[in-house]
């Protein structure tokens, strides 16, 4: 229960980490975004800028869990007999 309890904290913390750094972020590119504007940039292409950058943003991380969790999941499959059966009979199925 205080693991679970904890975890969602640190999740809450690390949510709100993300909305504040995106605000900052936005915050003080301000002038780069009116020169943009003002070159002839469309809103449209802001969006895209914004999207391509929030995905930079929230991509590596999630990228980076993933590969840590496939190198986990792969060491506890061949750690354990009973899960390591359970895989090589399932990968066979396909």
């Amino acid at each position: 229960m205080i693991l679970s309890v904890f975890c969602i904290l640190l999740a809450l913390i690390g949510i709100g980490n993300v909305f504040s750094n995106t605000f900052g972020f936005i915050r003080q590119r301000r002038r780069e975004f009116a020169r943009l504007l003002s070159v002839g940039m469309t809103p449209e292409g802001m969006k895209k800028v914004f999207c391509i950058e929030a995905l930079m943003f929230v991509g590596r991380p999630v990228l980076s869990a993933l590969l840590v969790t496939a190198a986990a999941v792969k060491q506890q499959t061949t750690d354990w007999p009973a899960v390591r059966a359970l895989y090589n009979r399932f990968s066979k199925v396909s």
